[in-house]
């Protein structure tokens, strides 16, 4: 902290508040990548989810929106020879701390390295920060910094763990938020489904009607079966029927309609 500025510590709150004024569904908005990469002083910044065990790279949101290289051909089969992730892999470099590829191998060593000659160098990319930004038992999400020259002072490195510490509570809510959001829409897609439903039970027959109404008391297609005297195979038929008709595609759905909201069948 002591490497910060009073201009640092603004301009890492204003990235807290673009990310979570910002209202979108994207979990990590390009222009907020853009402010990140500005704040630190890189060309091009990322945020990419990996899995774990593989090192495969999942997804990535970059800005500019070019230096997603998982669009060249081989790319996700070198990607796991990147001193960053091998690094925090084997817990030679602890979870908060970025680490540069210039604090994990010299020039000679990175020249060796198909990810760097082949990928980085091309795309003008010297050195890179990264940094976890959540680690789960599967993956992990890690910010990158790229810059065109080699090495990062310790201010950029303060920069980088107090703004980190920051986006990893607000990617938090936002998953949270997106999560209610699909639910809700989930439900009303749900409600539009059983009322469009109420208006076609009279397509039923009458023996649909009864299979239906013994699904509703909870009792399972053998059950249904010996109440009314006929096979399973037939049962499972008039369930079929039921469903089609009515545009349903669970019992849940038709418990909703018909016990839930008080309609008989």
């Amino acid at each position: 902290m002591s490497d910060l500025t009073a201009k640092d510590l603004r301009a890492v709150i204003e990235v807290v508040y673009a990310l979570n004024d910002d209202h979108g569904e994207v979990e990590m908005p390009s222009h907020v990548l853009g402010q990140l990469g500005a704040l630190v002083g890189c060309e091009s910044t990322s945020y990419s989810h990996i899995e774990r065990a593989t090192k495969r790279v999942l997804s990535v949101a970059s800005e500019p929106a070019d230096a997603d290289l998982r669009r060249m051909p081989g790319f996700h089969t070198i990607v796991g020879q990147h001193p960053g992730f091998v690094a925090y892999g084997s817990g030679r470099v602890a979870p908060d701390i970025p680490v540069a590829l210039t604090d994990l191998a010299d020039l000679p060593t990175l020249r060796r390295l198909t990810l760097y000659v082949n990928y980085y160098q091309p795309y003008g990319i010297n050195d890179q920060l990264v940094r976890l930004v959540q680690r789960g038992p599967r993956q992990s999400t890690v910010l990158a910094f790229n810059r065109a020259r080699r090495g990062f002072s310790p201010r950029d490195r303060a920069v980088v763990n107090l703004v980190t510490a920051h986006v990893a509570q607000a990617v938090k809510h936002r998953q949270r938020l997106a999560s209610l959001t699909a639910s809700v829409r989930s439900v009303g897609r749900y409600s539009e489904q059983v009322e469009r439903a109420v208006t076609r039970l009279s397509a039923l027959t009458a023996r649909e009607r009864q299979v239906a109404e013994h699904m509703v008391g909870g009792l399972a297609d053998r059950e249904i079966a010996r109440c009314l005297g006929i096979s399973p195979r037939t049962v499972h038929k008039h369930v079929e029927a039921i469903y089609r008709k009515l545009g349903l595609g669970n019992r849940a759905s038709l418990v909703a309609l018909i016990a839930g909201r008080g309609y008989g069948v």
